[in-house]
């Protein structure tokens, strides 16, 4: 097929290609931007064809650490949502021929963030406790969804990819000697 049609992510029976295939350049049809988020089951089904004919790639954000007094429910609630990338990834994969991911970010000082009150104490202990010694900024985790949901990331789904200056990979405070 030749035309504006050609190349599209396909997932429908007049799609020119086959579901989970890059699409050379983003659709005009449904007019709208790359980098639709997908938060819920239902929301996956009901915006799933309309993912598929845009030739997107759907992602949730949050993150993964207990930190004593941030909670109400946090740990239970991100837990949840690495599940659901996994199975939303099983799902509109084959369904749409669309991908689910998840940015898990370390903290960072942004206005909403600031309402809980322990935000500037959350980012200094992970600077000082990080691979890369540095404050995470927003536009960071920002590149990294815009990359997630290019076609360089076109093999990638059902993953939860850490935004943290490598804190995840952590075991212990890094100024903590193991001999003397």
């Amino acid at each position: 097929m030749e035309g504006p049609e050609a190349g599209k992510r396909g997932a429908g029976p007049d799609s020119p290609t086959p579901p989970g295939k890059p699409s050379a350049q983003p659709s005009r049809r449904c007019g709208a931007r790359p980098g639709v988020r997908i938060g819920a089951l239902a929301l996956a089904i009901a915006a799933g064809p309309w993912l598929a004919a845009c030739g997107e790639s759907g992602m949730e954000g949050q993150a993964e650490r207990v930190v004593p007094g941030y909670g109400g429910g946090m740990s239970s609630a991100k837990a949840a949502l690495e599940s659901d990338t996994r199975a939303l990834a099983w799902e509109a994969g084959r369904r749409y021929g669309i991908r689910v991911n998840t940015i898990s970010a370390g903290p960072l000082a942004s206005r909403a963030a600031k309402a809980i009150g322990t935000i500037e104490r959350m980012v200094d202990y992970y600077r000082a406790n990080s691979p890369l010694p540095e404050a995470l900024t927003a536009d960071e985790v920002g590149v990294t969804a815009a990359f997630l949901c290019s076609p360089l990331a076109s093999a990638i789904t059902g993953e939860t990819l850490h935004v943290d200056k490598g804190y995840h990979a952590m075991g212990m405070q890094a100024d903590t000697p193991l001999s003397e």
